[in-house]
């Protein structure tokens, strides 16, 4: 339904002076549009072309159906303290946000900042 898959675009145990600042960790999920739209129900979005919010979220654009994966999975990954919130980046073509997982979650010794993404082709 949903597929996870991560990348690692650098050597990790190389940390540079912008180590927290720059993700070499690249998290992407990929689920169809109905996917999506179905795991979102019933959480406000912008319908495309503004306007007033309406009942389906089939009638969405996918680059809004994508924004809201993005803010829907931040605010699950955030909100339970597993992440921390670094910064977003939603006016390029693939919305993304960067987050911040403490050394205390045990992927890495150091905190490792990562990108996530909703069905992305980069």
């Amino acid at each position: 339904e949903i597929e996870v898959v991560g990348f690692a675009s650098g050597e990790l145990l190389r940390r540079t002076a912008f180590g927290v600042a720059v993700p070499e960790v690249d998290f992407v999920a990929s689920a169809s549009p109905q996917v999506l739209a179905a795991r979102l129900q019933g959480r406000p979005l912008a319908p495309a072309g503004g306007g007033a919010a309406v009942g389906s979220l089939q009638l969405w654009e996918p680059k809004k159906l994508q924004k809201a994966a993005v803010r829907f999975c931040t605010d699950r990954l955030v909100g339970n303290g597993a992440f921390k919130f670094r910064r977003s980046a939603f006016r390029g073509q693939e919305p993304k946000v960067t987050l911040l997982a403490p050394a205390s979650l045990g992927i890495f010794d150091q905190a490792l900042p990562i990108d996530f993404w909703v069905n992305s082709s980069t």
